[in-house]
């Protein structure tokens, strides 16, 4: 089966491709200090659930970039049929290769620091795409206890592999962080 296809169906009934919830994004929202200014950029956004909450929110702007065709199509869709005349756009590309003239007032990349080889590359891709005194956010998750599982390595290598593993499996011992840094001002 087709890796974008098989996340599709395992993430479809999904609000949000990550372990964490509406409540925790919309404090993080309030955190940021968003307002109708602002404008965003979702790197790996999924169906872009945090940049149509922003915006109904708080009448954001942004751009959401994700590679799977099934999460921009869903995006565009929940776009669409939520907030037609929102200034959001969508675009189907490898968040590692998006690139754009433009700077940002807030840069995320929420549960997908795989795609710049861990949390430094995230937060330097982020930040070269931030304004300065602008916001970047990446959200990860990490490990809240041990599994003390004689298992516990073919454990993590499933859940590395595949959601699915991880809602069986890991759910419960996994949590879910999201940290927010200010690009400085030269």
């Amino acid at each position: 089966m087709e890796t974008w296809r098989y996340f599709h169906l395992t993430h479809r009934y999904h609000r949000f491709c990550n372990p964490t919830s509406a409540e925790r994004i919309d404090e993080l929202g309030r955190l940021l200090g968003l307002t109708q200014e602002k404008r965003l950029l979702d790197l790996a956004c999924g169906m872009g659930e945090v940049l149509l909450r922003w915006a109904e929110t708080y009448g954001c702007t942004g751009v959401g970039v994700d590679l799977s065709p099934y999460a921009i199509r869903a995006a565009r869709e929940r776009h669409a049929a939520r907030l037609p005349d929102a200034d959001l756009a969508w675009v189907h590309k490898d968040a590692a290769e998006f690139a754009t003239g433009k700077r940002f007032d807030v840069a995320l990349s929420i549960g997908a620091s795989w795609i710049w080889k861990g949390f430094e590359g995230t937060l330097s891709a982020l930040r070269s795409l931030a304004r300065e005194g602008g916001l970047i956010v990446s959200g990860e998750p990490y490990w809240r206890e041990e599994p003390d599982d004689p298992d516990l390595e073919e454990l993590r290598d499933r859940r590395r592999r595949s959601d699915e593993s991880y809602l069986r499996w890991g759910r419960h011992c996994l949590g879910f962080a999201l940290w927010a840094f200010r690009v400085p001002r030269r």
